[in-house]
């Protein structure tokens, strides 16, 4: 498990209380919510999908921000996009997208921009621009950045999804993990925005095409 530094374990409470402060959540609502994604995203048996993730995936927003429409519901989606995840369930997505229509519902975000959330939050599930949203892209590609990072760090990305997947021998997980290498090779591009796509879309080809000859 990748263990989060209390400085910035305190940065990303801060983060999501000022977050949600500007939707119009109430206090109560958002100590409930920090409580349980805290909770969550560090829980033992999370080596990649934890608030490290999250923070990453932050950084990207921060830096991208005023590309956004709508930065915070962008944000929004970052924080619950993982909510819930269970190796051994296929429903991650649609239990992760219910939690944040569940706090947001307390919130003073219209009925539209709930939905966008959770609409884009079932989207983490394919990878694909399933609806029409401006910033669903960012999202997307945000979540997959780590697929074109340097091989140093895809390698450690890959042992950490391997213990995520633990409870599964090496015959089942191969052939599961060779699925889905395979299935993104196979896109006309792995990511949407144009910045992604000139700055990780040749590296992330690499990186898969070489863990799937190891595989």
């Amino acid at each position: 498990m990748s263990l989060i530094e209390p400085k910035q374990l305190s940065a990303l409470q801060e983060s999501w209380w000022e977050l949600t402060e500007q939707v119009g959540l109430p206090q109560n609502a958002i100590s409930d919510s920090w409580a349980e994604i805290s909770s969550a995203y560090q829980s033992a048996e999370r080596y990649y999908h934890n608030l490290i993730h999250i923070s990453d995936m932050l950084g990207l927003w921060k830096q991208h921000r005023s590309d956004l429409k709508n930065a915070n519901l962008l944000a929004l989606c970052i924080w619950f996009h993982d909510l819930v995840y269970q190796v051994d369930r296929k429903d991650n997505e649609q239990q992760s997208a219910e939690r944040a229509v569940f706090y947001l519902g307390k919130s003073e975000l219209s009925t539209l921009a709930i939905t966008q959330v959770y609409q884009s939050i079932l989207a983490t599930q394919y990878h694909q621009l399933s609806f029409d949203y401006p910033d669903l892209a960012y999202l997307l590609d945000f979540d997959l950045a780590v697929l074109g990072r340097d091989w140093e760090r895809y390698v450690e990305y890959t042992k950490q999804i391997r213990k995520e997947y633990s409870i599964y021998p090496d015959e089942l997980y191969r052939p599961g993990r060779k699925k889905v290498l395979e299935h993104f090779l196979a896109r006309e591009n792995l990511y949407f925005t144009s910045y992604a796509q000139g700055k990780w879309e040749a590296q992330a080809r690499l990186n898969l095409k070489m863990e799937l000859s190891s595989l």
